[in-house]
């Protein structure tokens, strides 16, 4: 068991730390694409709706 905390266990640390952060940018990126698909849906209902709203107070 001594023998995992040696040079050779150790090495494995690296891989760990790339990994982790590679995952934690993975879900940084979906975060920020999710929140932006939100906003652009909110943008979108926004615009939908005030078009609507000016057609119909153009047809009175």
């Amino acid at each position: 068991m001594s023998e995992d905390f040696g040079p050779a266990g150790m090495a494995g640390a690296p891989v760990a730390t790339v990994a982790l952060a590679t995952t934690g940018a993975s879900v940084t990126w979906v975060a920020i694409a999710g929140a932006a698909t939100v906003l652009l849906g909110i943008i979108l209902v926004r615009v939908a709706r005030r078009r609507s709203r000016d057609r119909g107070s153009e047809a009175r």
